[in-house]
Parts: C-alpha cells; structure tokens; sequence
C-alpha cells in the first residue's frame, strides 16, 4: 500500500509520501517529498538538535525526544533520552538493561545505535556508554562517540538500538581429550562470502551494501576499540556475483559462508565450527541457520585482517584477509 498525503496530519501505512511541509507524521512536522515507510527496529524517538544551555544531561527533554549535548558528533558525550518514546511506549524497563549491574543508574553496559528512521536519510551514529544518570522523567547517558554523523534535521524520527558488550566466560578446567571421529562430508568450495544486503560504514559515515563496495574504499574496522579511536581499512579487492553453495543466517540478521572466519570468544574461528551461545565480536549467537540453496555473494579483501558488517544495526567482526591466505596456499 502506498499513501500521497499533504493535510495536517496522517497515520501512514506501509508506504506514504509527504507533499506539503505541513504534513506531520504523529505529532512532528515531517519532511515535504520525502518517503516514508513502516518503522525500523528498535525505540522510536524524535531528534532535537537544540543544545541546552545546561549541557550536563539534568535538562528533561520533551515527551518522545532524544538530543546530545553537543551539535558536533565526534564531541558527543552525552545523549539524554526522555522515558516515553515518540510512540507513546514506556522505555523505563529497556533502559534499565543498558546498566551493567541492572537497575537504573551506575556503569553503562554497551553501546547505543541512533540512526535516522527517513528513507533518503542515511545518517547514523554509533556511541560507547560508560554511566547512566536517572531522572524523574528521563536518563542521561555518559558516552564517547565511536563513528557516524548526527540526524541532519530537528524533529526527525530515529531509531535507537542497544548492543550490550561481551561478557568473558567463566574459567573452568578442561575435561579430557576424546577420542577422533570419522571425517564428515567435504563441504561447498570457493572463497569464504557475505550475501548481498550486507552492509558496512564508509569513512564518510554513510551505511552501503558491501555488493556496492570497490576497490580503494575504506570501511570501519574495530582495531580502534581499545583506545576509543576510529579506525577505517582499505578494500584491496572486491568479487561480486560469486556463486555459492548454501549459508549461514546467524540470529536472524547475519548472512555469511560457512568458511568465513569471525571473531568470536575464542578467537578466530570459522562460521561453521560456532555453536549458539558463541559470540562474533560482542553479538551471542542465539540462533543459527544453515540454508542449503545457490545463492550470490561478495568476498571483500582488506589491508586491515578484519573489517565490520553492520546487520540491523548490529555490527559483527569478520575477516578480511581470509581470501588472500587462501590464494597464497593454492
């Protein structure tokens, strides 16, 4: 279904577009030519891109907005978020799971994606939390900013993602050494892939499909994480229309060969030898599907050995230089 509107106000459909600037979406002015379709996943805000005066994260924004402290991106270090999204949900309860220890204020637990809800608009932002401050009516979290740009105009609709950081697993002894098993059947050839649909951030901050990518590139890389520094890797090369048999669907997002390697919590391991309950970088697996059909993919070769796949707005550690190791070995 598809929807032109131009009154004062609409609830839209799955598809609609605005023509008169007059046209709000719920209670907020929306964009005149702009399409709009049924919401992404995650909490629904409005942006206000006015800073306060009081930049100390006390001043409670109105009902259903989300602003910084900062109109510049890389100084963000504070986002405010008022307790009621732009729907009318109740987020008390969600916030709560951004503290490490539960509850609603102390040491924050992950990081939070903001990124515009607008078709045409492809800005986003990725921010680390360290602490969270409770108020009547609304939080204020303590972050550094990690990548991305700022929503580009006041009012528009965001949506907010939460990506709680990896957890060590508990030390145990090991158990004894069992015994070999008989050798399973080969599996599908080729060079490890991601499918088409993908994504990766660009060095502009813009979110591409990774079947989009060419050589000369750079696309966010996670070697900066431990000094809170963004890193970007150059694309040394790029096979698209690469036909293979079968995939993994990890947690109903990530769609990746079987040979690819990731990053998981017991270093680099292949796609096929995880299990759920294993993580790539900081995501638990808590499902994974093999489907067994043809499918076209993309192998992406980087300088850096590992670049970032963004899946509904998750980002997941995978290698880059996987390709090159199996072209020097043949």
């Amino acid at each position: 279904m598809a929807t032109t509107v131009s009154g004062t106000q609409v609830t839209l459909g799955d598809s609609s577009t605005v023509t008169s600037a007059a046209t709000t979406v719920g209670s907020t002015t929306a964009r005149s030519g702009v399409t709009y379709t049924g919401r992404r996943g995650g909490g629904i805000y409005a942006f206000d891109t006015n800073v306060p005066g009081t930049t100390d994260g006390s001043v409670e924004p109105s009902s259903g907005q989300v602003y910084f402290n900062h109109a510049t991106a890389a100084s963000v270090t504070r986002a405010v978020f008022h307790k009621t999204s732009f729907d009318g949900g109740d987020l008390n309860a969600f916030m709560d799971m951004w503290v490490e220890a539960g509850g609603n204020s102390g040491a924050a637990d992950g990081f939070l994606i903001i990124k515009s809800n607008v078709d045409d608009d492809t800005s986003g932002i990725v921010l680390k939390m360290t602490s969270q401050n409770d108020y009547t009516n609304h939080r204020s979290i303590t972050c550094s900013y990690i990548a991305g740009t700022i929503p580009n105009t006041d009012e528009e609709i965001v949506q907010i993602n939460f990506l709680p950081f990896g957890r060590k697993g508990i030390d145990t002894v090991a158990g004894p050494v069992g015994g070999t098993g008989p050798n399973g059947p080969a599996g599908p050839q080729g060079s490890e892939c991601l499918l088409y649909g993908m994504q990766v951030l660009l060095h502009n901050n813009k979110f591409v499909n990774v079947e989009t990518l060419k050589e000369g590139d750079y696309i966010l890389t996670n070697k900066g994480e431990n000094n809170n520094t963004t890193v970007y890797t150059r694309v040394e090369g790029v096979i698209t229309e690469h036909l293979r048999e079968g995939y993994y669907i990890i947690n109903n997002e990530l769609m990746i060969t079987n040979d690819h390697p990731v990053i998981s919590n017991d270093g680099w391991r292949k796609v096929e030898e995880l299990v759920i309950g294993d993580y790539i970088g900081n995501n638990k697996i808590k499902s994974m599907r093999y489907m067994k059909e043809d499918v076209m993919t993309v192998s992406v070769l980087t300088s850096s050995d590992e670049f970032n796949v963004f899946a509904n707005g998750n980002f997941y550690r995978v290698s880059g230089k996987y390709s090159k190791l199996l072209k020097k070995a043949a």
